[in-house]
């Protein structure tokens, strides 16, 4: 079992900090993935997943939307949600989204 962040393997190179949240209670945050994690052992299992992803070939970019409206990543709105989508995903979105059929609202 962990007893501090650097105990778990390549988590602070993956985004994790430690946060003390304004209840005074210590909480591990992400700050690529936007995760959040309240003991060291739900942060090394999410490291575990993480890696379980990449080994697959997902990997979570941690960009912020700032970065992608400086050009570094064009975002393409689906046609069917009108949810935003890198390059990458946007036709697989599409096709699910499509056979959702109208199950849900186009969002704006």
């Amino acid at each position: 079992m962990p007893s501090c962040l650097s105990d778990v393997p390549g988590a602070m190179e993956a985004g994790w900090r430690e946060y003390v949240d304004p209840g005074g209670r210590m909480v591990y945050v992400n700050d690529k993935t936007y995760e959040e994690a309240h003991t060291l052992a739900k942060v090394a299992e999410k490291m575990g997943k993480m890696r379980e992803r990449e080994a697959k070939g997902v990997h979570a970019t941690g960009m912020r939307m700032d970065e992608i409206e400086e050009g570094h990543m064009s975002l393409q709105a689906c046609a069917y949600c009108g949810r935003k989508f890198n390059q990458k995903s946007i036709q697989r979105h599409e096709q699910v989204c499509k056979e959702a059929g109208n199950k849900h609202a186009m969002r704006m």
